[in-house]
C-alpha cells in the first residue's frame, strides 16, 4: 500500500517509510536523517537507532556537533560504520 502511494504521488521511499538517510563526508563528518534515538555515546563509539536497526560508528574523538528530532551530525575521526 505504501509503495503504491509513494509511486503514485512521486514521494521518496525514505519519506514514506521513515528510512534513514546517511551521508558521510570523507572520514571526518557524518549526517544521519530520520534517526530514532541515541543509544550509546562516547568519544570512541556511537550507536544510533534507526528504522530497521542500528548504525554503529567507531572512531576517535567522536562528537555530536548537532542534533534535533530528525537529524544528527557527527564529527571526528570516523574509522568504521556498521549496520546491525
Amino acid at each position: 500500500m505504501r509503495t503504491k502511494i509513494s509511486d503514485t504521488l512521486a514521494l521518496s521511499k525514505d519519506s514514506v517509510y521513515n528510512l534513514p538517510i546517511i551521508t558521510v563526508v570523507g572520514s571526518c563528518e557524518m549526517y544521519i536523517e530520520n534517526y530514532q534515538s541515541i543509544v550509546k555515546y562516547d568519544k570512541d563509539l556511537l550507536k544510533i537507532r534507526v528504522q530497521g536497526g542500528m548504525v554503529i560508528i567507531q572512531g576517535k574523538n567522536l562528537d555530536i556537533e548537532f542534533f534535533d528530532s530528525d537529524e544528527i551530525a557527527v564529527k571526528g575521526c570516523i574509522e568504521q560504520v556498521a549496520w546491525s
